[in-house]
């Protein structure tokens, strides 16, 4: 979401969404990232999953940045299944990891009704 921002996509038709920030060598969540995320949630219908991942190396407090996004309530509200996980180093195996969970997770909630 560096790149582009969020007001340019249509997602109320989406099973699920990805999203990544870029948060190597910050110590905090930049405000855009967390009202981004926001909207993403209110735009979501429910029974949907959104996947964040936060892309961070030795120098990113990653617990402190997961905390300041504090939108488990929201995202339970809408019933919207919000999974946030570490993109390390290593990130095109984590991306390919989570994109299985994220995609298994649309599967079960389509399959639950």
């Amino acid at each position: 979401m560096r790149s582009f921002t969020y007001d340019s996509y249509k997602i109320s038709d989406s099973d699920g969404i990805f999203c990544i920030f870029d948060a190597r060598n910050k110590d905090h969540a930049k405000q855009i990232w967390i009202d981004d995320l926001r909207e993403i949630i209110k735009d979501t219908e429910k029974n949907k999953v959104i996947s964040v991942g936060i892309r961070s190396n030795d120098e990113t407090s990653f617990s402190q940045i997961i905390e300041e996004f504090n939108l488990g309530e929201e995202a339970e509200e809408r019933l919207v299944s919000l999974l946030f996980f570490k993109i390390g180093e290593n990130f095109r195996l984590d991306i390919y990891d989570h994109l299985g969970t994220l995609l298994d997770t649309i599967k079960n909630l389509l399959f639950s009704y």
